[in-house]
């Protein structure tokens, strides 16, 4: 008898991890959904079944916690796997209290994914996941890792550009002396690069950028702590040096 294939709906809004987690489930035997924000990702749990959810925390329009949050108010008790680029006692804290069966830090070797989420899953039905000992060591071997890493970097210049266009507001906003609005604004844009990279690069072979990222997104993470004009242009200096 054939075994149908694990369904998992993995919910990411960054392309270029959500291309890297799905060509290795896909790689491993899973049947695997796509969701690309909050809203999208708990239409697909209403209107279809899976085994398991990948549920990423910082998402557009409603983010993990609140997805996660909604999922088990509906009494939908599917397992759930959280990612974040951030891995702080109160992340893991919010997570088993909102019902997250599983925590993930990013960045991660899509191997790990593979493994845990067999953790998750019936112990009778495990899929062996093919082992790899890095990443890395399958990007010049396999064409569509190949060309997905070329992707990657040819997204560079679409995050440089939205970098140097807040350089620009910020250099207006220094001879300004009521630009809180304007300030909270860049901040979050700044951030949304920081965090996307701090998750991706380094499984795409880019080390120091996803190094310098994870120190971005970590600061900016701290809300309580209002940024400088100042500030804010080194971390666009930063992320923009490290594209290159």
């Amino acid at each position: 008898m054939t075994t149908k294939p694990f369904r998992i709906l993995l919910a990411e809004d960054e392309e270029h991890i959500a291309k890297l987690i799905l060509f290795k489930l896909n790689k491993e035997g899973f049947s695997v959904g796509w969701a690309k924000d909050g809203n999208e990702a708990l239409s697909l749990v209403q209107t279809d079944t899976w085994d398991a959810i990948v549920l990423d925390v910082m998402m557009p329009y409603l983010d993990g916690w609140r997805v996660l949050e909604q999922l088990r108010e509906d009494q939908n008790s599917t397992p759930v796997l959280m990612l974040t680029a951030k891995g702080t006692e109160d992340d893991i804290s919010k997570s088993i209290e909102l019902g997250a069966t599983r925590f993930l830090k990013k960045p991660f070797n899509p191997a790990e994914l593979v493994e845990v989420l067999n953790e998750m899953l019936p112990e009778a039905q495990v899929q062996s996941p093919a082992r790899e000992e890095k990443t890395l060591s399958i990007w010049e071997t396999d064409p569509e890792m190949k060309s997905m890493k070329e992707e990657f970097v040819a997204s560079f210049s679409d995050r440089k550009a939205i970098l140097r266009k807040c350089l620009k507001r910020l250099s207006d906003l220094v001879i300004e002396s009521d630009s809180s609005d304007e300030i909270a604004l860049i901040t979050l844009e700044i951030r949304i690069i920081a965090h996307n990279l701090a998750g991706i690069a380094e499984n795409y072979g880019f080390s120091e950028l996803g190094s310098q990222a994870m120190l971005i997104d970590d600061e900016l993470a701290v809300e309580s702590k209002p940024r400088t004009t100042l500030e804010l242009i080194s971390y666009c200096v930063r992320l923009d040096s490290a594209m290159t």
